[in-house]
């Protein structure tokens, strides 16, 4: 059998960013709690979405860090995956049962459903978002 040196994917600039690019539109064109809360609170203020953003990367941001310096293998722990669906999944089912309840006040403008500001929104529905962790 010949055999033949295989150059990893992450040595070439280029195969790199592509990689990045078409992981992270995966993430961004999925549905969940974030985009949820960003358009709850689009009706109210419209810089929510940059609020949000950066709610998101102060989530994000750390994580990246982590997984880069070689700590990756902390979210393969059971209990830790378990944690993060717990928790993602009641936040999940929180927002939507609060959007449904409140969907006619959204539409006119009477009241907030979600209690937080957008910055704070965006790093709650990021960090208990199990998606967010699987991705």
């Amino acid at each position: 059998m010949l055999h033949q040196s295989v150059e990893p994917l992450t040595d070439n600039v280029w195969v790199f960013f592509g990689m990045t690019v078409v992981i992270s539109l995966s993430g961004v064109m999925t549905p969940g709690p974030v985009f949820a809360a960003t358009i709850a609170k689009g009706y109210n203020d419209m810089r929510a979405g940059v609020k949000i953003a950066l709610g998101h990367g102060l989530v994000e941001f750390p994580l990246m860090a982590l997984i880069a310096f070689s700590l990756g293998y902390v979210f393969e722990n059971d209990s830790v995956k378990l944690a993060i669906g717990l928790i993602g999944g009641a936040l999940m089912v929180y927002l939507g049962v609060n959007m449904i309840r409140s969907r006619g006040s959204i539409v006119e403008g009477e009241k907030e459903y979600i209690p937080y500001g957008s910055f704070t929104t965006g790093a709650l529905t990021t960090s208990a978002n199990p998606y967010f962790f699987i991705w």
